[in-house]
């Protein structure tokens, strides 16, 4: 569970107000906080605004005015949340499974190969360089079903016998038993972006 918590005490609360006024404004500010967390992980991870992350955001009050104190925030369900935000070096996949990698903007925009169609991609693996690589499956199939055998043109004999290096094909995954997450920071992108709106709901008080 990633939670991004904030603390009135933080925004500069001096006067004594009574729990019902800090509680609405403490709520109309974590509002404010998870509308700006939306829009950073749209813009700094995922731009697809059904993206699972962005969809999972929500305003919450960790703990209930006392002593003239409330904190508030915005949390998602999702692991992934904090790795994003503060990085991860040699990440690996909690089933075992191998990473896949975006290559193109296609596969950026429809995520995980699992939302994509039976059979539509296919596994590549380079010898050369040791890459697995996920690309469309564009091979026609015979009426029974099977994969009917492609003819090698002149053009890719030629580059066989002259010694070319790997068949050219666009990939769409790179797949990955670990990989390295870079540090976004998109909790602080929020954090700055609400605050001035947040200080303004806190007008009189502070």
């Amino acid at each position: 569970m990633a939670t991004v918590k904030i603390n009135f005490m933080d925004l500069g609360l001096r006067e004594l107000v009574s729990d019902d006024t800090l509680l609405a404004k403490a709520v109309a500010c974590s509002d404010v906080l998870e509308k700006e967390i939306i829009l950073s992980t749209r813009k700094l991870l995922n731009k697809r605004p059904d993206g699972a992350l962005a969809q999972s955001w929500r305003s919450i009050i960790v703990s209930k005015p006392k002593g003239n104190k409330v904190v508030f925030g915005v949390e998602s369900p999702l692991v992934y949340a904090d790795i994003h935000n503060y990085g991860k070096q040699g990440l690996k996949s909690p089933r075992g499974k191998m990473l896949a990698i975006p290559l193109s903007d296609e596969a950026r925009t429809r995520g995980s190969p699992a939302h994509w169609g039976q059979n539509e991609l296919r596994v590549v693996a380079v010898k050369r360089t040791g890459n697995v690589f996920l690309v469309k499956n564009t091979a026609k199939t015979s009426r029974r079903g099977r994969k009917d055998p492609k003819r090698k043109t002149r053009k890719d004999n030629k580059r066989k016998k002259s010694g070319g290096n790997l068949p050219k094909f666009k990939a769409e995954f790179l797949l990955r038993n670990k990989v390295n997450i870079p540090a976004t920071r998109y909790y602080d992108v929020a954090l700055n972006a609400a605050m001035g709106d947040m200080v303004e709901i806190l007008e009189g008080v502070i």
